[in-house]
């Protein structure tokens, strides 16, 4: 896409996009394919939904040097055949709690 960098391809508006994110949110696992670099906004969408992120590399986990060091849980591609011996639950609640930590700000101060 030409204009990758755009306010329009960076920022996905919800109501616009209702079914695609009441599907994920209805989904335990989502497939996170890299996008026009090494990372997609999936990743971060399959973390607001509650749900577990399938990745083909660690490098497709994060935007940044400093994003790398967040400890979020997410399925390798290559792994997928032992997708039953996550759990589940504990990686939803860990990554609901990173992303909060670091990507969203805290109003109550």
């Amino acid at each position: 896409h030409p204009n990758n960098q755009s306010r329009e391809a960076q920022f996905r508006k919800i109501k616009e996009k209702k079914y695609y994110f009441e599907t994920m949110c209805q989904s335990k696992y989502i497939l996170c394919p890299a996008g026009d670099s090494a990372w997609s906004f999936r990743f971060y969408e399959t973390l607001m939904c509650n749900s577990v992120p399938i990745v083909k590399d660690y490098h497709d986990t994060y935007r940044s040097k400093e994003e790398s060091k967040i400890p979020y849980k997410y399925i390798l591609e290559s792994d997928i055949e032992n997708i039953d011996n996550y759990p589940i639950d504990n990686i939803i609640i860990l990554n609901k709690n990173l992303f909060k930590k670091y990507h969203m700000l805290n109003l109550n101060n």
